[in-house]
């Protein structure tokens, strides 16, 4: 796995997406990557299924139905092979509680080391949104998967390697991150990078 496909992964990581293992003893040896999605994001669902198409044996995206508060939701989604590549993200991103003895997500230690444009970039798409749309420059990442301190952390590496005068902010019970993006400097980091049925989250 060449070095841009694992800060992509890692991007996807800090996002919605998850590793998933099926061994029940440690050490953790193998695992898979599984991408989920929205039916009205499928265009970037199959982008992704065609980046990662060296380690995914199924030959179709697959479609599935959740319901949730009485709603019905229409998804799609691929998973990777359970291989030993994806054992390397699994390590890096999850731990066992040792209060609930849950496996949960984590920030990685070394996180600072992958934050490169390209990581921002599939976070972004995968996890981000605009503050306002046509009113305001400003962005948004979501960070629910990390606690209090990763979040804060997140955004000193996030001020120290870029500047982006990125800040936390708390919607109801969530912590977030907020980038006021004024010059668009947030924007051009990845704008390289953003897939065309993403284009509509640049401002």
């Amino acid at each position: 796995m060449d070095k841009t496909l694992k800060l992509i992964i890692i991007g996807l990581l800090l996002g919605d997406a998850n590793i998933q293992t099926f061994q029940k003893t440690q050490p953790i040896t193998t695992a898979r990557l599984r991408i989920l999605h929205s039916t009205k994001q499928i265009q970037y669902l199959k982008h992704k299924y065609h980046l990662l198409n060296p380690y995914v044996r199924q030959k179709n995206i697959l479609f599935l139905k959740q319901k949730k508060e009485n709603k019905i939701y229409h998804k799609c989604y691929f998973n990777t092979q359970t291989l030993k590549q994806f054992a390397f993200f699994y390590h890096m991103f999850y731990k066992k509680d040792l209060h609930t003895k849950r496996v949960i997500k984590v920030l990685p230690a070394l996180i600072h080391r992958y934050l490169e444009p390209i990581t921002l970039a599939y976070w972004y798409m995968d996890d981000g949104s605009l503050k306002w749309k046509n009113h305001s420059k400003a962005v948004r990442l979501c960070t629910d998967s990390f606690s209090k301190q990763e979040t804060e952390h997140l955004v000193c590496l996030l001020n120290q390697k870029y500047n982006l005068k990125a800040r936390t902010f708390r919607t109801r019970s969530r912590l977030r991150i907020y980038i006021p993006n004024r010059n668009k400097e947030f924007s051009q980091l990845i704008s390289d990078y953003i897939h065309p049925s993403m284009k509509y989250k640049i401002p």
